[in-house]
């Protein structure tokens, strides 16, 4: 083999394992909306959905129909066979605005659902622009 079609062949060889590691790189989203009312219940468990990276994350921007400001409580619980598994991180965020919390290290691809929890104001919160998901 010459030396100018081995160099072709390393090049081609790079070319294909970089090729292959970008195909598989992890990466899930999903879109929703929230219309929450904590007169009916100080819970909203989101659906669960499949994610297929090791962090996740959530983001929403949320507006409350009083104007009223607060916080609510998120937590990320991956769907076991037997039981349902909380993971270790949880955030808080704003009830009227933008708010983002990531799961780092949720515990690889499997299915997960979000829990938002809040107490005192009973007030409706809504989204029209709720992003979840993963990444590695």
């Amino acid at each position: 083999m010459t030396k100018r079609l081995k160099v072709i062949s390393s090049i081609m060889a790079v070319f294909l394992i970089l090729t292959t590691l970008t195909l598989v790189a992890s990466a899930s989203w999903y879109g929703s909306t929230m219309n929450w009312s904590a007169n009916l219940n100080s819970e909203f468990r989101t659906k669960t959905r499949y994610f297929d990276g090791n962090h996740i994350g959530w983001e929403a921007t949320c507006s409350t129909a009083d104007g009223s400001n607060g916080y609510y409580k998120i937590s990320l619980y991956r769907q076991g066979a037997l039981f349902d598994k909380k993971v270790s991180s949880t955030g808080w965020l704003p009830t009227n605005g933008f708010g983002k919390h990531d799961f780092w290290n949720s515990g690889g691809p499997g299915n997960y659902y979000f829990v938002l929890e809040r107490n005192g104001n009973k007030t409706r919160i809504t989204s029209n622009d709720v992003k979840m998901f993963s990444w590695d």
